[in-house]
């Protein structure tokens, strides 16, 4: 996006990112015969304490979803997994995440994400037509605070969003 302001961009004007170098534990699909979807992490998030913080499952970022953004997303919320389904959509999972998945053939994860990284493009998996290619959340470069429960952090989100005139400088960074 060549109008954004931007620290680290290559000469087009595209925002540069780490490299996740990550490795896919697979291509999953839903099991049809599973009652609920364990795979619904953000969708936990969601709570009557705290109306008006919405968290949306999947989290989908149209323009610039990759795997380092997805899985840093879920990271921040303390979930065991990321999953890229239909290249936009991420989704974040526990560690029952997959209880209602199985695992299918890579081939039905058939679409990818490049990402604009400091060493040059990257391209990873990003799901498929209803097939998650899911990753374990973990990346080399990020680690979140660990000294806020996800209560804490939810509830300091909350207020944020809840009273603009005392955090009108807040610019979610």
């Amino acid at each position: 996006m060549a109008n954004e302001a931007c620290d680290s961009c290559d000469e087009n004007g595209n925002i540069l990112y780490q490299d996740p170098q990550v490795t896919p534990l697979g291509c999953y699909v839903f099991d049809n015969s599973s009652v609920i979807d364990t795979f619904n992490g953000l969708a936990t998030l969601n709570s009557p304490k705290r109306p008006g913080l919405v968290f949306n499952d999947p989290y989908t970022y149209q323009i610039r979803m990759n795997v380092g953004h997805c899985l840093k997303r879920c990271i921040d919320f303390k979930f065991d997994y990321g999953a890229l389904v239909g290249g936009v959509n991420c989704r974040c999972g526990y560690a029952n995440a997959l209880q209602s998945y199985i695992k299918d053939d890579d081939k039905k994860c058939n679409m990818y994400c490049t990402t604009a990284t400091f060493t040059g493009n990257v391209t990873y998996p990003c799901g498929g037509k209803d097939a998650y290619t899911v990753y374990k959340a973990a990346v080399h470069y990020y680690t979140p605070p660990y000294n806020i429960t996800l209560e804490e952090k939810l509830d300091i989100i909350h207020n944020v969003n809840k009273d603009k005139i005392k955090y009108s400088r807040y610019k979610r960074c």
